[in-house]
């Protein structure tokens, strides 16, 4: 199952932290469900890697 979501008051980064803060949470509870994945967004990310022998 695929749902879009689309506003003309919200911007793509509200729609964004509502549905993987709100909706994908609902929606994994349901029985049945095994995997909710947001996607689709335009906000920047960033990734860091550590090394946890470094962090002494």
């Amino acid at each position: 199952m695929i749902l879009t979501l689309t506003s003309d008051t919200y911007s793509q980064g509200e729609l964004y932290d509502f549905a993987s803060t709100q909706l994908a949470p609902t929606i994994s509870q349901i029985d049945g469900v095994g995997d909710v994945d947001v996607g689709g967004s335009s906000l920047p990310a960033v990734r860091v890697g550590l090394n946890p022998q470094a962090a002494v």
